[in-house]
């Protein structure tokens, strides 16, 4: 084009030098704008992705802790039910179990008739002793749903009477069975909002984004807002958090808004300003990076889906352990044992005595050495704690925990006296454990995989496999800060290749990606293994190269 005006510019070179002009900056400017409109929303979208992703395993964390000290309390309730007229002390033996050291539990408080008489711990609730619901009015309502509809409910956060904000999950408590069924009170869990939400995530020190939480006392997204800041005009992302009773709904979006950081949008504009003398192809180049782009985007809303899929919801349960006590007589080998001691081992209670013999008989052949061996260990120690399998007499194996003491009573010989309960639930929950614990380590090096490759297509040219202009910068950079490693210089080579627009043109674009493509290989196969070859667009490529005194002949 500039040869032509330069032929005929005696005539009409403003003409030639002008109209082209006119017409490549007009296309430039729509492309230009087009083409940042276009960048914007790509970033939007990765953002709106990437802030989606962190949303989701913060709902899946606030799910598993909810529905956990859930399932926790649910034993309580259960043996309630069946010791309707327990004391404190009683209870707190049964409470203080399900303070496991991730438990979000603060305290646990039972409320016969609906004024509450027990808790745990007791000391830092003792203001709750005494309270009526029916006099309470701001939790009176949640109370009278639980007792009218017979369903746990999660309410809160609520201001409690011993001070503080917490979740509240409310269970019915149930005595008898059919006609003799009653309603004996209310169980009140309650989760302590802090622990809850540092051990979701929710106070992460990494954690960009702001989140707002709504669907107080389960009401979903039509409830109250309970956390965060009102995020309802700035478009947020949206997760739903199922919860035994109710759901509360996630919205979040980045502390910096949706709007893209300036070096993503001039790093766009730049290239356009670059490339403004070839006028049509880098129109072209820019549009096939832009469909990349998106093709990379696309890729990963998929992984992000399907891990999403695959996210672990994790339900504890544990079943509550029926305790035996049983005597044994180390003299004569006799044992007493009592009812509970009878329904661990499956047997049915007939008042007699048993042998030593007789309680081996029941153990698992394989650990009766050990158990017996753990039993003699009494009477030289004074105490002893084991675990065993036994055959259970619905032919089952069962996994038991003894512990027992040596007690001397004046006049008497001695008597061991121990109990004796079902571990089962918890030798299989562990056993969980560890298989999902080598689950989580096989996605961790998938997802290592997946990150790796990403940044590879970064930094590399997709059609020809070499160095892109963004790794050129980098190696720019660390030669300039470096020296390129004490060599003193270095030599940069601006390669472009010549006609190849007429190629394109008369040949097509298969047949300049294949002169591309060659071209690149000429170019590795002829520099120096300590040389770096780029392409920087279009048909332009970069060589950097030592530049030290022996090369003398380099161009």
């Amino acid at each position: 084009m500039f040869q032509a005006g330069a032929d005929t510019q005696r005539t009409n070179w403003p003409r030639t030098m002008l109209v082209p002009a006119l017409v490549a900056i007009a296309v430039l400017l729509v492309a230009g704008v087009l083409l940042d409109r276009q960048n914007h929303q790509i970033i939007e979208a990765r953002l709106r992705a990437e802030t989606l992703a962190q949303l989701s395993v913060i709902r899946a964390k606030l799910e598993g802790n909810v529905s956990s000290n859930i399932q926790l309390v649910k034993g309580l309730v259960a043996t309630i039910s069946t010791e309707p007229d327990m004391d404190q002390a009683r209870y707190a033996a049964l409470a203080q179990n399900l303070f496991v050291d991730d438990s979000q539990l603060r305290s646990v408080a039972a409320a016969p008739d609906l004024v509450v008489t027990m808790t745990y711990p007791y000391e830092p609730n003792r203001g709750a002793i005494g309270l009526d619901y029916r006099e309470n009015a701001a939790q009176w309502d949640a109370v009278r749903r639980v007792m009218e509809t017979g369903q746990l409910s999660v309410a809160g956060p609520v201001e409690l009477v011993q001070g503080g904000q917490a979740f509240v999950g409310r269970f019915p408590v149930y005595t008898g069975e059919d006609e003799d069924r009653r309603f004996w009170g209310v169980i009140s869990a309650i989760l302590d909002v802090d622990k809850l939400y540092a051990d979701s995530g929710l106070y992460a020190p990494g954690l960009n984004l702001d989140i707002s939480i709504t669907g107080q006392d389960g009401s979903g997204a039509s409830g109250a807002r309970f956390y965060g800041p009102d995020l309802s005009g700035l478009s947020p992302v949206t997760a739903s958090v199922v919860l035994p009773a109710g759901s509360w709904r996630l919205a979040a979006v980045p502390k910096g808004g949706w709007t893209p950081d300036n070096f993503a949008i001039w790093s766009l504009r730049l290239m356009l300003l670059a490339a403004a003398a070839l006028v049509l192809l880098p129109i072209v180049i820019t549009a096939r990076m832009i469909g990349q782009r998106h093709d990379h985007i696309r890729e990963l809303r998929a992984r992000e889906a399907e891990l999403s899929q695959v996210t672990r919801r994790l339900n504890l349960a544990l079943d509550v352990s029926k305790i035996g006590v049983w005597e044994l007589d180390p003299v004569t080998g006799e044992e007493h044992w009592d009812d509970r001691t009878y329904e661990v081992y499956g047997l049915t209670p007939d008042g007699k005595k048993r042998s030593n013999e007789e309680w081996l008989n029941l153990v698992h052949p394989a650990d009766r050495e050990r158990a017996e061996a753990d039993v003699d260990r009494i009477i030289r120690e004074g105490g002893y704690e084991s675990d065993y399998r036994i055959i259970h007499s619905d032919g089952g194996i069962r996994h038991i925990r003894s512990v027992a003491s040596l007690f001397h009573e004046p006049g008497q010989s001695a008597k061991v006296i121990g109990v004796n309960w079902d571990v089962t639930a918890d030798v299989a929950r562990n056993e969980s454990l560890r298989e999902a614990t080598q689950i989580a380590r096989a996605r961790n090096a998938e997802l290592e995989t997946a990150r790796i490759r990403i940044e590879h297509n970064a930094l590399h040219d997709s059609l020809t496999g070499l160095p892109n202009r963004r790794y050129l910068d980098e190696v720019l950079k660390r030669h300039a800060a470096d020296g390129y490693h004490g060599s003193g210089s270095i030599a940069l080579l601006h390669i472009d290749l010549d006609r190849f627009k007429q190629i394109n043109d008369t040949l097509g674009h298969a047949a300049g990606d294949a002169m591309l493509i060659h071209a690149s290989r000429i170019l590795r196969e002829n520099c120096r293994e300590t040389d770096f070859v780029a392409r920087i667009g279009g048909d332009e490529f970069v060589i950097v190269s030592s530049a030290g005194a022996s090369d003398k002949r380099l161009a």
